[in-house]
């Protein structure tokens, strides 16, 4: 089964777009993001795994990286194309 993301790839640039130009406005480099509705608003990830930590830290220039639990890599790989996977193990603190 292929997984199609819930948003067109032009809403998600639109998003991010918008909060980049936030970032510009309130003189921000960058902001980490926790809160899973945020996550899914900007990256379209969509799975059961948000029970855990998940952090998604965006700078002005548009980067994001995600950081979430490493068995995640594959859901994460298969539904955002927009940030940067990093992944820890269980017993590794963030």
């Amino acid at each position: 089964m292929t997984y199609q993301s819930p948003f067109p790839q032009d809403e998600l640039d639109r998003r991010l777009a918008k909060a980049k130009r936030a970032l510009v406005e309130n003189n921000l480099d960058g902001i980490v993001i926790s809160v899973p509705e945020n996550i899914y608003y900007l990256t379209g990830l969509d799975h059961w795994g948000f029970f855990a930590a998940h952090v998604l830290v965006l700078n002005q220039n548009g980067e994001m990286a995600l950081s979430c639990r490493a068995m995640e890599r594959i859901t994460v790989e298969n539904q955002v194309t927009n940030a940067k996977f990093y992944g820890h193990k269980d017993h590794e603190e963030l």
